[in-house]
């Protein structure tokens, strides 16, 4: 199956679990852990119960999914004011932050060094293999 269409699959068994329809998408990296008690409103639903949702997780990183209301009113992918507001959580709380462009590959793999000299000339910054998709299909399909 092509992995839109896992990614699909994934979505439409979230929107099973839940009412709630979020207009946000907030995208945490590997290493991040957030506790998400403070959230009143949520719906959690476990990673393992998602199909095709990564099996792979690191020792202290929560295993679930959060879902609640909106945060925060998202009108495009990259909304200046939202990074704005990151950027000043992240100082004011001494969280390392780097900006860039990201590259999307289907992995699990590391890149050959002619394929990341390639990704370079393109402009890509860094490589992911699951945080782009989920960007995109937040945008276009929520």
């Amino acid at each position: 199956m092509h992995y839109y269409y896992k990614v699909i699959y994934a979505r439409d068994y979230i929107r099973s679990k839940t009412n709630l329809v979020p207009t946000i998408g907030i995208i945490l990296g590997m290493e991040t852990v957030i506790n998400f008690d403070f959230l009143e409103q949520k719906r959690i639903i476990p990673a393992s119960s998602i199909p095709f949702f990564p099996s792979y997780f690191l020792e202290n990183q929560h295993k679930e999914l959060t879902i609640r209301p909106s945060l925060l009113d998202l009108n495009d992918l990259y909304n200046e004011n939202l990074m704005d507001r990151v950027k000043i959580v992240a100082y004011n709380n001494d969280i390392p932050m780097n900006e860039g462009i990201l590259t999307w590959l289907t992995g699990p793999s590391f890149e050959t060094p002619t394929e990341i000299s390639a990704l370079k000339q393109l402009g890509a910054d860094a490589v992911f293999s699951a945080l782009v998709p989920w960007a995109i299909v937040l945008v276009t399909e929520v």
